[in-house]
This record gives structure tokens, sequence and C-alpha cells, in this order.
């Protein structure tokens, strides 16, 4: 994909002080930054003019993967609800929304479900989750590991067909209503969406594929319109690194 390599043959890092930066280990550093990555979002929070839009499917949803990159600072959250991606319907606009406060909520149907998974460090993580409508078991996934199960959530219930994905704010009517306390701060990019529960190997590829390109069956990172007054970045090296152990 012609992506940034360093010159001594040495794997990319993270940089933390650069959103979605990489550096080489000993700074010798080299190469051209690869057109294929998608660019990031950077939210500046506070704001309700800085967001993702696109249309649903005709068809409900039985089964559902979101997965996407995100970084929050840890300080942002601590008196506000911070909006990662929210469905809302025409009968409903709390349909499905994945929320920090300050720890990951899933709001579905109007139903608020605590799982104590912790995102807002001001790292840059990868997280997915997924729901089925039998049984009703929902899973989080922080950086290619299991972290949360729950079962019986919403069990034999289905997402209404036809309503709007929103990436960075809260639906308080279909495809409006945004609060700014509501609103998200810091790096969203690749959100992805899929009408089947994904395989943990998949999930886990995806934790570490650094950047290949990945597309969603049911919504893709690509469908979103972006407004105008979110910032969109292209990350300093592609593929993306994977995050130092701690």
């Amino acid at each position: 994909f012609g992506c940034d390599e360093c010159l001594n043959g040495e794997k990319l890092i993270w940089d933390p002080v650069k959103p979605l930066g990489c550096k080489c280990p000993e700074s010798n550093y080299a190469g051209q930054i690869s057109e294929q990555c998608p660019l990031a979002l950077d939210f500046f929070g506070d704001t309700v003019n800085q967001y993702g839009i696109s249309t649903g499917s005709p068809q409900e949803l039985e089964s559902i993967t979101a997965c996407f990159w995100m970084s929050v600072p840890e300080a942002y959250v601590k008196d506000r609800r911070v909006n990662f991606i929210s469905y809302a319907s025409s009968n409903s606009p709390n349909d499905f929304l994945l929320v920090l406060r300050p720890s990951l909520d899933l709001l579905m149907k109007n139903t608020v479900y605590s799982t104590n998974v912790h995102l807002a460090d001001g790292k840059l993580h990868h997280v997915c989750v997924t729901w089925k409508s039998l049984g009703g078991q929902f899973k989080v996934y922080k950086d290619g590991a299991l972290v949360k199960t729950m079962d019986n959530i919403k069990s034999g219930e289905k997402f209404n067909a036809g309503g709007i994905w929103v990436i960075g704010q809260d639906q308080d009517s279909l495809g409006d209503g945004f609060q700014t306390g509501d609103s998200y701060k810091g790096i969203l990019t690749e959100v992805n969406i899929w009408n089947e529960i994904l395989h943990f190997d998949v999930i886990k590829h995806f934790a570490n594929d650094y950047g290949l390109p990945v597309r969603g069956n049911y919504k893709a990172y690509s469908d979103f319109v972006i407004s105008s007054a979110t910032e969109l970045i292209k990350p300093s090296c592609c593929p993306l690194a994977p995050l130092p152990e701690a």
C-alpha cells in the first residue's frame, strides 16, 4: 500500500503526542503517506455542528456489529455524555446509541445498559460491539479482546427500518435534536457496521490490521456524509501501528 517505513526496517510505533500519529523507534523515519488510509474525524467537542450522517436500510436489523477507532480525552467525559454513534427511527430517537458517561453505555430502545468498559484515556483504541436479537446477547471488544458479555438485551426485538445513523452526536429527533453536552470530542475513524455477528477472529484481525481497508456490509465509513464543520485529518502514517503494551 505504499505505507511509511523506518529506515532501519523496524516497525512504526504509535506516537501518543500526535493524533493518529506514528514514529520510528529510533526516529529513523522515511516513506510516503498512503493515499488509501481513510481520513480521521477530529471532533472539537461542545458543538452541534460536527457530525457524520447516513440513512439506514429499508430492512429491519436483527443482528449488528459496529466497529471503529476512537480516542477521547479523559477530562472531557466527567460531566458530559460523549456519543460515538446513534441510530434513530420514526418510532424512536433511541433505537441504538453508544455513549461514554464516563464508561461505555449502550442505550437500546430507550433502555440504558452499563458495561463498565473504560475507553476515555486519551489513547487510541479499537472498539467493536455486537448484538443479536435471538437471545439478546451483547458483546464489547476493546483492542481485539472480548471485555464484556451481557445477555437478554432486548431479546426478540429488531432495529426499525429506514432510520438515520449519526456519528459524533445523539439524536433527540430523527437526524436532528443535537445538544452540545452530548457531542463527541477526540478522534473517530473507520466507523463500519455489519448486519451480522462477526467472529472474534475477524474482530481481532481488524484491531491488528493497522489501517488495511475495512468496509461494513450494512454501513461503511464512506457512506457517512461529514458536516463541513468537522475537521478531517490524514494519519501521519499508514498502516496504524499497535499501541505499546503498558
